[in-house]
């Protein structure tokens, strides 16, 4: 309830950036169309699309709509990693490590994005608790529901497939003295992988839909901690206790200790020795190492404050610190400021209330800068003006890659008054418009009003008078 609590405040004061305009385009198709466009790209993430699909037809499509399941995924997750660290180490271990998680600006930001890294995060949690209780005490079903949750994590997200590994480090010891669990566990994960098979496969294919991912340079290693944890100062507060937890739990619990281990540090190293393979060391994708980071640097004060008068103490400060640490950070997340993003917002609103009947709008500089436009419109007063002098990079409205038509005459033929919308403006208006096309339209028309947005111009051009078409 702490964590949901602080994930719903302001959740929906920050506008929409990219990746959450992908998850209302995508999600709001019809399903034919949706299915189009995940055989191009995103095959990985239909099953959360489908999801939104259904929530969106439900709740609608407001930012505090289409967020609300993340704040819901990230209070179960929690709750999930209190039980997980009372069975994998002890109760008060399990309660610090879930209350503190509420406090972390990671779980702030993904707890209120309309994005798959919550579900991905809870599930490997559920994954997690499952097994526990799985070899605490087998059967058929609680193996069955393993290897549900299993799918799960997948269908969140494939990178978090690796914290099988830990998996299997709880599993090899316990397997030694009871062979049924070794076995559960194989037929489960098996069953699970052949399920996700045809994801992994289409999305192989699909590869280069991370192509923007920066090679993980010295700078690139040097950040990503902080990345992970949304704030360089919070992860120095988890990470070094973390570290030493694990170093404190090896001599009593050397099978929680290497789970713990593989948990946190297998996925970032075999993404960044992958990385010519396969591409995947980004920071995001490693959200559901954070509550082993926590788990560790719980069992590290548990361990240091050994009465609970102690250790109530101990979590308070704990607490007190990472709130003084990740304040700024809390609020960050709620700002438009995240991701650097374009002013979607506040151009939209702007345009908004100059738009007059029969005006149309062509984008430029950024290829889904429509996508964002498009759902800004939807949720103002007034229709969608549309799109003029533009083109659909593949064939159909479900493609959300649009660029300005190769001939702006033939664009701009019968068009007397247009809103012409450029991402990263360089040197003013029509600065993003290729070289040809700037000097027709500079001939054709005249300025009639811009202004500037961060990231934005907005420019309102109008035919000059005497070149064939009557003036709007």
């Amino acid at each position: 309830m702490l964590t949901l609590a602080v994930c719903l405040v302001g959740i929906g004061q920050r506008q929409f950036w990219r990746d959450e305009q992908a998850t209302w385009w995508a999600s709001a198709l019809p399903l034919g169309d949706l299915r189009r466009l995940v055989e191009q790209v995103d095959v990985v993430l239909l099953p959360y699309y489908l999801f939104m699909h259904v929530w969106i037809a439900l709740f609608g499509n407001s930012e505090i709509a289409m967020r609300v399941p993340s704040a819901i995924l990230m209070g179960l997750a929690a709750g999930l990693l209190a039980l997980v660290g009372r069975r994998l180490l002890d109760v008060p271990t399990g309660l610090l490590a879930g209350l503190l998680f509420a406090l972390l600006p990671a779980v702030s930001r993904y707890g209120g994005e309309a994005r798959p890294y919550a579900m991905a995060l809870a599930a490997t949690l559920a994954a997690t608790l499952l097994l526990l209780r799985a070899q605490d005490r087998p059967s058929p079903q609680r193996w069955a529901f393993y290897g549900l949750s299993v799918i799960w994590i997948g269908l969140g997200h494939l990178v978090s497939l690796s914290v099988l590994a830990a998996h299997l480090a709880l599993v090899i010891t316990r397997a030694r003295a009871d062979r049924r669990v070794r076995i559960g566990w194989a037929v489960s994960v098996a069953a699970a992988l052949v399920v996700l098979a045809p994801v992994i496969l289409i999305s192989r294919r699909q590869s280069g839909q991370i192509g923007w991912i920066d090679e993980p340079t010295w700078e690139v290693l040097r950040a990503f901690p902080g990345e992970v944890f949304v704030s360089g100062p919070v992860a120095a507060l988890v990470l070094i206790p973390g570290l030493i937890g694990i170093g404190l739990l090896f001599p009593s619990n050397r099978t929680a200790a290497t789970a713990l281990l593989l948990w946190t540090l297998l996925p970032p190293v075999l993404a960044y020795l992958s990385f010519d393979a396969l591409g995947l060391f980004y920071h995001r994708y490693f959200l559901f190492t954070v509550p082993a980071w926590l788990l560790a640097a719980a069992w590290a004060l548990r361990r240091i404050f050994t009465t609970r008068r102690a250790l109530v103490a101990a979590g308070v400060c704990a607490a007190l610190v990472l709130v003084a640490a990740g304040l700024p950070n809390h609020r960050f997340v709620r700002s438009n400021a995240v991701e650097d993003e374009l002013a979607w917002r506040d151009a939209a609103r702007w345009l908004n209330g100059r738009l007059q009947p029969g005006d149309r709008v062509a984008y430029t500089g950024y290829a889904r800068l429509h996508r964002g436009f498009s759902y800004e419109f939807s949720r103002l007063p007034g229709a969608d003006p549309g799109e003029v002098y533009s083109q659909v990079t593949r064939d159909g409205t479900w493609w959300w890659d649009h660029e300005l038509a190769a001939d702006p005459a033939a664009g701009l033929d019968g068009v007397d008054r247009f809103w012409l919308v450029e991402a990263n403006p360089v040197r003013g208006p029509l600065s993003r418009l290729p070289a040809e096309a700037r000097r027709y339209v500079g001939k054709r028309y005249t300025i009639a009003e811009t202004d500037a947005f961060t990231r934005l111009q907005v420019t309102l051009l109008t035919v000059k008078a005497g070149d064939g078409v009557s003036p709007g």
